[in-house]
């Protein structure tokens, strides 16, 4: 019987906390007060009303949406947009020497991007 009520209980209070979330996202950011940013961070794990700081503007005007460049990859986390193709995949010869150098230059920059 312990068990039925201990459920019911734990049911009753996700149905306040989701009340409580929906009444939370309804209201401006202006008007929040610091228990319900807690609350926020708590059930979510993060603010939605943060904005990410982006350090570099450029690839604003690049993409028509610079977060979802980033989600996907193609950005970095601080707002540089990568190229789409940077090199292209000739042979490399004698007289190509500096750009397979930038290449890899390059290919070391995204991948230490990508696990920062």
């Amino acid at each position: 019987m312990q068990e039925v009520k201990e459920v019911e209980v734990d049911l009753e209070q996700d149905l306040l906390d989701t009340q409580r979330l929906q009444e939370i996202l309804k209201k401006p950011k202006q008007l929040l007060s610091e228990s319900d940013k807690f609350f926020l961070v708590a059930k979510t794990g993060h603010n939605p009303y943060d904005v990410h700081p982006l350090v570099n503007f450029s690839g604003i005007k690049k993409v028509a949406s610079i977060f979802r460049a980033i989600r996907r990859g193609k950005a970095s986390v601080d707002g540089t947009v990568f190229p789409r193709r940077p090199f292209n995949s000739r042979k490399p010869t004698r007289g190509r020497k500096i750009n397979e150098i930038k290449k890899s230059l390059y290919g070391q920059y995204k991948n230490y991007l990508a696990t920062n």
